[in-house]
């Protein structure tokens, strides 16, 4: 049983795992289009999690938004407000141009010609693309049938940062589980947490699996609430979901060594120091700690009942 003073040191382990997924450096290609003139696509995909797919944007005026509209979609989604996404930059190759700004009017015909049938057909065969397509301009007018505008104001990095917050707040809204104040996670475990996210593949049209972080701090607001055994529940489901996460094993040995069973905690410290040390992730000492202390403590346990136990620190592979 997970006993209510280890529900700090829970959540300090917890703590360690909040760093976003990885982004591959910057994709540039050079794509044919109809209209003869060459498209440049600056694309910034994050690492997706295998099977999932994610939202696209599409920066109709081009890679000079790329850091603005990408600090405003990473800050949003490592809150839990909406989904990480791809971000592709459009613009002409030989002149510069982007094609809104080729277009003459308001309604950008130029933007609408050279995405819809162009590029996000060679996005989506190239990325993990969901059926969610958002183009971010300053000619919303422009915006491809079936497609969600996303209003760009400004030329400083500020003001179209907070024009993409506003933006993505309102095409993602209601997104994230609620959290009521002073709780560390969403209640209901991973039942509520796998319906919410039902209800969102519903929404979007395409499947959302269930984010390990939301899954884990379900597992930690019940482990804070005392229930014990939902919170194994919870957390173990989070490792099945997402095997190759570190903090979800991390955090799942934090729970099993709190409940007093040291070979099962020493099986997933060792599973999240393997996968730390192969993403080169900084958290990887903090489980190879975690996974000494639960061999030590399993060698104190075996010496009680052998005189010459056998040596326990040669990790299986």
């Amino acid at each position: 049983m997970i006993r209510p003073s280890h529900a700090a040191a829970l959540l300090f382990l917890s703590s360690l795992a909040g760093r976003a997924a990885a982004a591959a450096p910057d994709r540039v290609v050079e794509l044919p289009a109809r209209s003869g003139a060459a498209l440049r696509l600056t694309v910034r995909a994050p690492e997706a999690a295998p099977g999932a797919r994610l939202p696209v944007v599409y920066l109709a005026d081009g890679a000079r938004d790329l850091a603005a509209v990408g600090a405003a979609a990473q800050g949003l989604a490592r809150r839990g407000e909406m989904p990480e996404v791809i971000l592709v930059a459009v613009e002409r190759a030989e002149a510069g141009v982007t094609p809104a700004a080729a277009g003459a009017g308001s309604a950008s015909p130029a933007a609408d010609a050279a995405l819809a049938p162009e590029v996000a057909p060679w996005v989506e065969r190239n990325h993990p693309a969901a059926a969610l397509r958002i183009v971010a301009g300053r000619r919303p007018a422009g915006t491809p049938e079936g497609w969600r505008p996303l209003p760009l104001a400004g030329d400083a990095a500020p003001e179209v940062t907070a024009a993409a917050v506003a933006g993505l707040r309102g095409i993602f809204q209601g997104w994230g589980m609620p959290v009521a104040r002073g709780d560390v996670g969403p209640r209901g475990g991973a039942a509520a947490v796998e319906a919410h996210y039902r209800a969102l593949s519903a929404r979007f049209g395409w499947e959302v699996p269930p984010p390990e972080p939301a899954l884990r701090l379900a597992g930690l607001q019940q482990a804070r609430d005392g229930d014990a055994a939902g919170a194994l529940r919870t957390l173990e489901r989070n490792a099945s979901l997402h095997a190759g996460v570190p903090a979800a094993h991390g955090v799942l040995g934090q729970a099993y060594e709190a409940g007093g069973r040291a070979g099962d905690a020493r099986r997933e410290f060792q599973s999240a120091w393997d996968l730390a040390r192969k993403a080169k992730d900084p958290r990887a000492a903090d489980y190879e700690k975690a996974y000494q202390r639960a061999v030590a403590e399993a060698e104190r346990a075996f010496s009680g009942t052998c005189s010459s136990p056998p040596s326990l620190t040669t990790r299986g592979r």
